[in-house]
């Protein structure tokens, strides 16, 4: 497990800083008005459309754009403020030319082009830019020394050349994290102070207890240190480049993939930012979205109780109708089919015209694949699971029922089945006039019940019809029943 503990402080990287000199005119703000204005000069861009943006999580999102004049000057303006974050301008052909902060004090700010070439642009407007100008200018200075050391630690002829070098480089690079400690020490409650610690990471105390001379007491003081001075209701957090890969390192890194885990820390982060809406919808989003189709099985419970605890209550008022049907939706797919509950039972006919009920089906385990007879995908599967059926699964008492997941394809379904040899295996459909008889009654189908929209879905269940496992390969279902026959 690779895991990154130091704290990167290639910030200009991050930000994508360019050249930016703050300088303060007295002419920027006569008056003081709500809303934003931003004054943008670039004779590179003069008649040309330029866009103003923010970052978004991972992702980039436009505010506004103006179409320069014929002498390069345009103006960005609305009534409303701008919401706290890192913005950045962006020329006509969507390349970003610079980005700056702006902050609920700092709305009015004039940009103008000093080099295009160099992508130096002078900024004026606020604290937080003179901050955040001078920190970049002291960045763009180090670097080139540090690349020159580097460069030079190639071609070094001793292990003592290259202890000197690698010391430079610690030297210079240091003097960059002191320059944030610096800020962060005489400038606490401004946005680049609390951008530079949203950006660390926690570091062992130096020198080292005891008590932390384990890697699992190590992994549990980083996670408990992992999010130290970061208030979240501060919404700023959310239009920077950075706040969501750390959140997803946190998750990937420092959290137990179990349910039992991942519940307590979700409650815990979203109780912290109730206060700050903005905050509080980013990530009850993030946290949906990520278990709505999550990376390990099970934790689909997560998006059930973020929805049971959350939305239920009354957070679908957050939502567009749209994404509100969609939660909805997804919730109750999810509901009746988490791991460990009993499997939703089905009343179906089978290939002779006989009907089955799944409760009814007596097995140490049943096998369930929902599939089309006309998914390419589906015709392989299956001769893949007699295999494995054949190989070991009926040793186990594995029992396989299969359900023809479209009605309307019953003759595809009886020729395919009537062309493979499938001996032993229980094969459910539901008659075109029966599922038409059912949505007239408004039940939930099968297809509702296991979330079964895609094939082939497979479940396995125990002999009580309980669901042990959902949508794994057929490898997976492999290894878990040769595991669960060895411990018998």
């Amino acid at each position: 497990m690779k895991i990154k503990f130091a704290f990167t402080w290639l910030i200009f990287l991050v930000f994508n800083i360019q050249i930016v000199v703050a300088i303060n005119l007295p002419s920027i703000v006569q008056t003081k008005q709500e809303g934003y204005q931003i004054t943008f000069q670039s004779k590179e861009s003069k008649s040309k459309r330029v866009y103003l943006g923010n970052f978004y999580g991972k992702f980039n999102q436009y505010v506004d754009s103006v179409i320069l004049d014929s002498n390069g000057n345009g103006l960005f303006k609305a009534d409303t403020k701008l919401s706290s974050g890192i913005y950045f301008i962006q020329d006509h052909r969507k390349i970003q030319l610079l980005d700056f902060i702006v902050a609920n004090d700092d709305q009015q700010i004039t940009i103008e082009e000093i080099n295009y070439e160099t992508a130096s642009y002078k900024v004026q407007g606020g604290n937080e830019n003179l901050l955040y100008s001078a920190y970049n200018e002291f960045v763009r200075k180090a670097v080139p020394e540090i690349n020159q050391f580097r460069a030079e630690l190639l071609s070094a002829k001793s292990k003592a050349d290259s202890l000197k070098i690698q010391s430079k480089i610690q030297v210079k690079t240091q003097s960059i994290d002191q320059y944030r400690i610096n800020i962060i020490k005489e400038q606490p409650k401004s946005l680049l102070a609390q951008f530079f610690i949203a950006m660390e990471r926690p570091k062992l105390p130096n020198p080292l207890p005891k008590t932390l001379s384990t890697q699992p007491a190590q992994l549990a003081y980083f996670k408990i240190h992992y999010w130290d001075g970061i208030d979240f209701t501060n919404a700023a957090f959310i239009k920077t480049p950075f706040f969501e890969p750390k959140l997803e390192e946190f998750f990937k890194y420092y959290v137990s993939p179990t349910v039992d885990s991942i519940i307590p820390i979700v409650d815990h982060m979203l109780a912290d930012a109730k206060p700050n809406a903005d905050m509080y919808f980013y990530l009850l989003s993030k946290f949906s979205n990520k278990f709505m189709n999550p990376a390990y099985l099970g934790q689909d419970k997560v998006f059930v109780h973020l929805y049971q605890n959350y939305y239920l209550k009354g957070d679908t008022v957050l939502l567009n109708v749209k994404d509100k049907k969609t939660i909805i939706q997804t919730a109750n797919k999810l509901i009746a089919n988490q791991l460990g509950v009993k499997a939703a039972n089905f009343d179906l006919i089978d290939i002779n015209g006989n009907p089955q009920s799944l409760y009814s089906i007596v097995a140490n385990y049943s096998f369930i694949v929902f599939w089309d007879p006309t998914c390419d995908l589906c015709q392989k599967e299956l001769p893949r699971v007699d295999s494995i059926y054949k190989a070991s699964w009926y040793k186990y008492g594995v029992k396989i029922i299969t359900v023809n997941n479209e009605a309307a394809h019953e003759g595809e379904w009886r020729k395919y089945l009537a062309q493979h040899d499938f001996k032993n295996w229980i094969n459910l459909y539901e008659p075109v006039i029966e599922r038409e008889s059912r949505i007239k009654k408004g039940l939930a189908s099968y297809q509702q019940l296991y979330n079964a929209y895609q094939t082939p879905t497979m479940y396995l269940l125990d002999k009580d019809k309980n669901i042990l496992a959902k949508r794994l390969s057929l490898e997976q279902f492999d290894n878990m029943l040769k595991e669960l026959h060895r411990k018998k």
